[in-house]
């Protein structure tokens, strides 16, 4: 027993504090000197993004003086002012100074004293010149870095190591330049060696523990152990599928909640190691109240078998919890999957979704007058949109690129004030100009510096927002808010663009108001021809229908005589010839029977008469009474409502869908079922059986005329009963068709009475 704890004991602290001196070892030598060159790296590219952000401004001021708009020493002069201002860093003390090429110091925010002055021989206390050093490598590359020392920010009695980055402003011949103290990264460095001091030495003493718990109770852990380990080997292949399921967290747990598995998301959503997570207790690791919900939800599946799901807060965040069983093949429950989802996202959609109520209470207020003149449109669009933002004044510039020419409405002005579109309001620097040009929505929280161009009409105002609206690449809208008490966002922004957007759509509905006036009464006359047309058609259908009756009755009827007017007796294969003559010309008879029902269905004069469906459906079973004791069909039937139509029509419908349902049946008895229910307000009546069914592809193809989905060996019929059907829906202003699954049935489903359809 001595032995094993002392074999133990090696195996044990031996590894834990190679470990940590290996850690300790990779920490100082490799880790912090590579955090060090990864910080100074990163001051670096500070320094160049700080500074290009400087350049940009001096060549800001260079622009201007290129358009006259101020001379050199002017622009010079302000962008000095403006860069000697610039403050950054963690005490906001960084700072830039500029030179020129001499050198000779232009301006230092800390060292007045210097300007104007003759930097050639100046030198730091190492004797570094780093001003000439400066103009050196500007003048080589445009651009470098330079370390020196020098004093700190404005305290001329404390030297630290600098690294500053230098660029030439080749315009102007200015070197500006700006750096960092090294010493900040040193500090930063040394605090961070301090913590992982601490961090390790709190290790060491925690693996001693640890490593002394383990020796004491070494065996007992390795039964645990080998057991965990036949439970995770069994579970490989349900962990691997739940730890490949991304982006959600996913935890595979015991219903002790002992963690067996888990994705790299669910480690960092918890905050730990995922290493750390692995075989511990995943309660142990949530927020209380998180905990002690889990632990419920994880009961009732291991109780109950069933997968449940509910949302929790924590965090900070809003997560979905889905929790699955796992069973064996004895059915028992022995773990559980658990994905949780974050919804943050989703939850922060549906509050945003809240704040636009608002501008959408106003688009329904706007559309609703939406048949108002143009200039009472725009009053109610920019009163408004001075409300959405809180602002005292707006104004709305419809453009218009073709004519190249914008209308502004100011307010309540009933009167367009029109401008050329590329002069004026939308050239210059001002944010009407700005959003016209760019496309994109400006805000500006300052008064204007100089007059310019504006579209406010007349007032001067000091805070604005312009918005434009783009429609298939075109400018088609500039419009603005201004003078609210507090500065304009991006949400002020979100709103305004999207209700101007709204406001665009009501314009073009009543600019499409006339169009669609002179189409619609194109339309009705086309309409008028067509019905002529069909008219004329249904005519013709009927005649030839009508007509071929005679001769197919006469060439059946003799055809049947024949065989007893010819002496002795026919041959075998002329029996048999005659036969299939009789056969098509009675089928030929069927159809055209049916041909001469579809034309009657839609040439007869349509009776419109308050009817009982009830009463029609009744009709129908009683024509197909012989069928439907023939097949032992079941018919159930509710309470059907009164309706305006055709009852001859109707009773037609109704016993060609009843028919069908009766036929195309396999294996049952037939079950058809008469319905009707509510779809918002509308009526939607049907008849659905437990038939064969028809592939969707077929749906819409079947109410076409002679179109059959099988052969007449397999069902009677000639294919035109569904057509018939459309024809009276259609007669009757509504519409029909069929929801259908292969095996199960159909329910074919129809409307009537549809608004601006039909003849009633």
């Amino acid at each position: 027993m001595k032995r094993t704890l002392s074999t133990r004991s090696v195996q044990v602290v031996l590894p834990a504090v190679s470990t940590l001196l290996l850690y300790a070892l990779a920490v100082f030598i490799v880790i912090i000197p590579s955090i060090k060159s990864y910080m100074m790296a990163g001051e670096r590219r500070l320094l160049q993004e700080l500074m290009s952000n400087v350049v940009t401004l001096l060549a800001s001021y260079e622009t201007r003086v290129q358009s006259g708009e101020l001379t050199r020493e002017d622009a010079q002069a302000r962008a000095m002012e403006r860069v000697r201002s610039i403050r950054y860093g963690p005490e906001l003390k960084d700072y830039f100074w500029i030179n020129d090429l001499g050198p000779a110091m232009i301006m230092h925010p800390y060292r007045p004293d210097m300007e104007g002055e003759d930097l050639s021989d100046y030198a730091d206390p190492n004797g570094t010149h780093l001003f000439v050093e400066a103009v050196r490598l500007t003048r080589a590359h445009g651009e470098g870095f330079i370390e020196y020392v020098w004093q700190r920010h404005e305290d001329e009695a404390r030297l630290a190591p600098k690294l500053s980055y230098v660029k030439l402003f080749e315009p102007w011949g200015w070197v500006i330049g700006t750096g960092i103290y090294v010493d900040h990264v040193d500090e930063n460095i040394a605090a961070i060696t301090g913590r992982l001091a601490i961090a390790s030495g709190v290790v060491l003493v925690l693996i001693a523990a640890l490593s002394l718990y383990t020796v004491y109770h070494g065996l007992r852990v390795d039964r645990e152990r080998e057991r965990v380990a036949q439970a995770l080997a069994r579970s490989e292949e349900t962990a691997t599928a739940l730890l490949n399921a991304p982006p959600d967290a996913a935890f595979l747990l015991d219903p002790r909640g002992t963690v067996l598995g888990l994705n790299q998301t669910g480690a960092t959503q918890l905050r730990r190691p995922r290493a750390r997570l692995l075989g511990a207790n995943v309660f142990a690791a949530l927020p209380p109240e998180l905990a002690e919900a889990g632990r419920a939800r994880m009961a009732d599946v291991m109780r109950s078998g069933n997968a449940v799901q509910f949302e929790h807060r924590f965090d900070g965040r809003v997560f979905m919890f889905h929790v699955f069983p796992l069973t064996e093949s004895r059915g028992q429950v022995t773990r559980v999957a658990v994905y949780a989802r974050d919804i943050t996202k989703r939850k922060r959609a549906e509050e945003t979704l809240l704040r636009d109520e608002q501008r959408l209470e106003a688009l329904v207020g706007l559309n609703e007058a939406g048949d108002a003149p143009v200039h009472v449109l725009i009053e109610l669009a920019a009163n408004a949109a001075a409300e959405l933002t809180g602002s005292e004044a707006a104004y709305l510039g419809l453009v218009d690129e073709e004519q190249a020419a914008i209308s502004v409405y100011c307010g309540r002005s009933k009167e367009a004030q029109r401008e050329p579109l590329r002069a004026g309001l939308l050239d210059g620097d001002s944010a009407w100009g700005k959003a016209a040009r760019e496309r994109t929505s400006v805000v500006e929280n300052q008064p204007a510096s100089r007059e310019s161009p504006s579209p406010w009409c007349g007032r001067r105002v000091a805070r604005s927002l312009t918005v434009p609206v783009v429609d298939r690449g075109r400018l088609v809208v500039v419009a603005g808010v201004a003078d609210k008490q507090q500065d304009y966002d991006d949400a002020d922004a979100r709103q305004l663009a999207l209700f101007i957007e709204g406001v665009w759509r009501v314009v073009l509905r009543r600019r499409a108001d006339d169009a669609l006036t002179q189409r619609t009464q194109e339309l009705e006359q086309a309409n008028e021809e067509l019905v002529r047309k069909n008219k004329d058609l249904d005519e013709f259908t009927y005649v030839a229908s009508h007509d071929l009756q005679e001769p197919l009755r006469k060439l059946i009827a003799f055809g049947k005589m024949l065989p007893d007017d010819l002496p002795g007796e026919l041959p075998e294969r002329a029996r048999k010839d005659l036969e299939f003559i009789v056969d098509a010309a009675d089928r030929m008879q069927s159809l055209v029977r049916d041909l001469l029902n579809l034309s009657r269905a839609g040439r007869t004069a349509f009776v419109t008469e308050r009817v009982p469906l009830g009463d029609c459906v009744e009709r129908a079973l009683v024509a197909l009474a012989a069928r439907i004791e023939e097949s032992g069909a079941q018919i159930e039937q509710g309470v059907l409502p009164d309706v305006q139509g055709d009852p001859r029509l109707l009773t037609q419908l109704y016993q060609n869908l009843i028919s069908n349902a009766i036929k195309f049946v396999q294996g049952a008895p037939p079950r058809v079922q008469i319905t009707v229910e509510d779809h918002n307000g509308v009526a939607v009546f049907g008849v659905r059986d437990n038939g064969i069914g028809i592939n969707p592809e077929y749906t819409e193809q079947i109410f076409a005329p002679f179109r059959r989905l099988h052969g007449r060996s397999e069902y009677d019929g000639s294919g035109i009963g569904l057509a018939i059907c459309r024809k009276v829906v259609q007669r009757h202003g509504g519409a029909i068709w069929v929801e259908s699954e292969p095996g199960v049935g159909s329910h074919f489903k129809f409307t009537l009475h549809e608004p601006g359809k039909g003849e009633p």
